[in-house]
């Protein structure tokens, strides 16, 4: 069974993805569309609040360390 807490980070996280994903679709940026998959994808399967903020934090930060970094 789900915490509060873990309802409430997993909405936030999703909702971000959500964000991430149409902005990826529209401007054809695979890195942000990718982030936003993976965070929706994680706000499911990890129940853990403090690993789904640690995992959730790693993927919003990945489009920008790509763009960095390639």
């Amino acid at each position: 069974m789900l915490s509060p807490s873990a309802i409430l980070w997993s909405s936030i996280y999703g909702s971000i993805g959500i964000g991430y994903f149409i902005y990826g679709k529209r401007q054809g940026d695979f890195p942000a569309l990718f982030a936003g998959i993976g965070l929706l994808a994680v706000s499911f399967v990890i129940s853990n609040g403090y690993l789904l903020a640690l995992v959730s934090i790693a993927l919003m930060a990945f489009p920008w360390l790509w763009r960095r970094w390639y």
